[in-house]
């Protein structure tokens, strides 16, 4: 599922929603800025206190939604955004969307996505916005209707042409076997004209993704000359997918030298490596990688790892790495398939 992003709007809402009475004027400041340091804990202690006098309550459990929302309790975060709605005593749209998109949000994690459809279709109500729309498309792909999914995201990019918003639409069509919408999506992005350092960026991806290697390298090649280290990146995966490693391998060389502790660039060399079939210079740059890589780039180096010993033919080192990898990325459906095949050795 795709990480929803969200803007929290920390500035005092004092917008006459529950009556700004004096009395908790001072709890509800020390929970906002609690908010604002990132202390859940503490301003939820702070938002409760607000409650359980009725001070100023639609703006109380708003704070207490978002800061259950943000430590991942989100049934608790859907339950406290619907009273803050409850208890609002007087209209204002702009704390009425931001309300329904933190409650979309929660139940779009929580899984029950026929109340988040429901947030964002009452949220379209009050703000016709590309996010608006791009955020019910995703919940339409989610239920498997792609056809109403694919007419929210074309609503959303006639209002927002930004090429991340393409960029997310793709990913998100992928991510639910709808390939096809969002390719068209890409295409559709390509027919404009790239303006600047950026757009070149974002079209050689899209080319990248529709397997236009020429014209993503051309692409690229622009962005790369206005010397944006992302697309030395990104051009040397085309150059990997072309099967040109003598040219991929010196960008990653030429980005090590600006930035020596990118794993991502490790990561490229060790691709070079084993399409060279050097399993040695593969493994020597796993390592490397791996000193400095988090997150994404941590898991396709270990099983990057894992790949170089089995052409290695070491595959009980394989079969423990993989027992490691597994311990960490439990879900990966690959690995686990790998695996199996590896304990058949």
């Amino acid at each position: 599922m795709r990480r929803i992003k969200i803007l929290v709007y920390m500035a005092v809402m004092c917008l006459l929603l529950s009556g700004c009475a004096q009395k908790g004027e001072d709890d509800y400041d020390r929970g906002m800025a609690a908010m604002e340091a990132e202390d859940y804990d503490t301003a939820i202690s702070y938002f409760k206190k607000m409650t359980d006098r009725g001070d100023r309550k639609a703006e109380s459990y708003r704070g207490l939604g978002i800061a259950y929302y943000k430590t991942q309790d989100y049934a608790t975060a859907m339950t406290m955004l619907s009273r803050s709605l409850e208890t609002m005593e007087s209209e204002n749209d702009a704390f009425t969307i931001d309300v329904l998109y933190y409650l979309g949000a929660a139940s779009d994690a929580y899984g029950e996505l026929n109340r988040a459809l429901e947030a964002y279709t009452q949220l379209l109500e009050y703000s016709h916005t590309a996010d608006a729309y791009y955020r019910r498309g995703h919940i339409y792909l989610e239920q498997g209707d792609a056809d109403k999914a694919t007419g929210d995201f074309e609503k959303a990019v006639s209002l927002d042409g930004r090429y991340s918003l393409y960029m997310d639409i793709y990913r998100d069509c992928v991510e639910y076997d709808q390939n096809s919408a969002g390719e068209a999506f890409l295409e559709k992005a390509l027919q404009t004209q790239p303006k600047d350092t950026e757009d070149y960026y974002y079209q050689g991806w899209f080319s990248y993704y529709l397997g236009y290697y020429d014209q993503a390298q051309k692409l690229l090649i622009e962005a790369v000359n206005a010397d944006d280290d992302r697309s030395r990146l990104l051009l040397g995966k085309v150059y990997l997918a072309m099967e040109d490693t003598a040219s991929a391998r010196s960008l990653y060389q030429d980005y090590l030298s600006r930035h020596m502790d990118s794993a991502s660039a490790y990561n490229g060399l060790v691709l070079c490596d084993m399409s060279d079939g050097d399993y040695d210079a593969a493994l020597s740059n796993t390592e490397k990688g791996l000193a400095f890589a988090k997150d994404e780039e941590r898991q396709s180096l270990m099983f990057n790892r894992i790949v170089i010993y089995e052409n290695k033919n070491d595959f009980e080192m394989a079969k423990n790495l993989m027992e490691e990898y597994l311990k960490e990325y439990p879900t990966d459906e690959e690995a686990k398939r790998e695996y199996q095949f590896l304990q058949s050795r």
